[in-house]
């Protein structure tokens, strides 16, 4: 026999309140609000790859991870935020990809070049570099932001092997 908890919660929804206090999905609190914050980002991340780039409204990603709007402010504070965590995490999945992917290969830049772009073409064409990018440059002043750049940054090393002499011509 099944039990609607229902009446006692207004929802039926699991990690919904009873008798007032929230249920954790996680053994421990942290653990469980580090599994929320990771779904908020997920959430937000297909949104931006179903919407071809378009930055989702913080209601729009609490709907879709089931969460209400005020929970979801406690993990983004913006859709700036939101865009400034999300390629905090997407720069250096790809610089770890592309580091492990160019010790891989040899020396020679043709090579090397090749390795690049299996690396990257992919996060663009069926990833979510692309739709990623094309959110955040609806919100340029993400890229501005000093952790955004920093990380970034972590490309450098990894542009300028690929690119030999002709590394000092990425960036000014």
């Amino acid at each position: 026999m099944t039990v609607s908890t229902t009446w006692l919660t207004g929802s039926s929804r699991p990690g919904t309140r009873l008798h007032g206090m929230p249920k954790i999905t996680e053994p421990s609190v942290p653990e469980h609000r580090a599994a929320q914050h990771r779904a908020v980002l997920d959430a937000a991340e297909r949104l931006i790859v179903a919407g071809e780039g378009r930055v989702p409204t913080i209601a729009e990603v609490a709907a879709e991870v089931g969460l209400a709007r005020s929970s979801v402010y406690l993990d983004v504070a913006s859709g700036k935020d939101m865009i400034i965590q999300l390629l905090l995490q997407a720069i250096p999945a790809w610089l770890d990809s592309l580091t492990a992917e160019l010790d891989r290969v040899g020396p020679g830049p043709a090579e090397r070049l090749a390795a690049y772009v299996r690396v990257t073409l992919p996060l663009f064409v069926e990833g979510s570099h692309g739709p990623l990018m094309s959110a955040a440059s609806t919100l340029p002043e993400t890229f501005a932001d000093e952790r955004v750049q920093e990380s970034h940054n972590g490309l450098d090393p990894a542009l300028r092997e690929l690119l030999g002499d002709e590394g000092d011509t990425v960036r000014p």
